[in-house]
């Protein structure tokens, strides 16, 4: 998708989209991205986490706290050489929040999209003060999603969360050099083969430079692994996932 379209269908859902419920078709509670039902229905994740794959910690008292391993976090070492150093969710992906991405993902409900980019951006607002001044990728889209939807959310995430800091948005900094299958219809080992060497960087860094990659869901992790790793091989060093929900194992 050209850049300058990127920002224009941006400016048109701005302005042309009233605040709605994000879930279903009620309107949205005052600076929230639900209405009064689905927000009891949406599940911001706790504050103790694991900082490398954003899983709860039984510190948290979730249901679905990482249970604590050898190697540390049960997450972290279920992938014990992914590139990325930090993560950062925002929602649990349950509820409210699953239905709403199901919505965008597959209907192209860009009322959906609105509400989760303006509260996300309130949300992570915090993250992205604290962080030095970095680079904001989206991982590229498959062709058939953009083609269905017309629009790619990380990329729309990542223009908006960088609106007004001190990070730069780099929207085509990463594309992919094949097809690939659907992640959801996958399982653990075929979701790491399917993307391997799916994504290269057009990308010359500078020293010391870091990427905050941003995706919509992370699950296993495949595709946040596979994407940074093609930044790994342009010399990219930091690299922190900051993703709209973490998909969480039931115990």
């Amino acid at each position: 998708m050209p850049h300058r379209l990127v920002h224009l269908l941006q400016h048109a859902v701005d302005r042309l989209l009233p605040p709605g419920c994000a879930a279903c078709e009620e309107p949205a509670l005052f600076e929230r991205a639900f209405c009064a039902i689905c927000e009891e229905d949406s599940y911001l994740l706790p504050y103790s986490v694991c900082p490398g794959c954003a899983l709860p910690l039984p510190l948290s008292r979730s249901p679905y706290a990482s249970l604590p391993s050898l190697a540390g976090c049960l997450g972290c070492a279920r992938r014990p050489h992914s590139p990325i150093t930090r993560t950062t969710a925002i929602w649990e992906y349950e509820g409210a929040v699953s239905e709403a991405l199901r919505r965008i993902k597959y209907s192209g409900d860009l009322v959906a999209a609105q509400s989760l980019l303006n509260v996300s951006a309130a949300l992570i607002a915090p993250t992205l003060r604290a962080l030095p001044p970095s680079l904001i990728i989206p991982v590229p889209a498959r062709r058939e999603n953009l083609r269905q939807r017309g629009f790619h959310l990380p990329s729309l995430l990542a223009r908006c969360w960088a609106k007004g800091t001190h990070h730069q948005p780099a929207l085509f900094a990463l594309y992919k050099t094949r097809q690939t299958r659907a992640q959801a219809s996958l399982g653990l080992i075929e979701r790491s083969t399917n993307l391997r060497d799916a994504f290269k960087a057009r990308l010359t860094p500078r020293p010391r430079t870091s990427v905050l990659l941003v995706d919509d869901v992370l699950t296993t992790g495949a595709t946040l692994d596979a994407a940074a790793n093609a930044l790994r091989e342009v010399g990219v060093e930091k690299i922190h996932a900051l993703v709209l929900a973490r998909s969480l194992p039931r115990q």
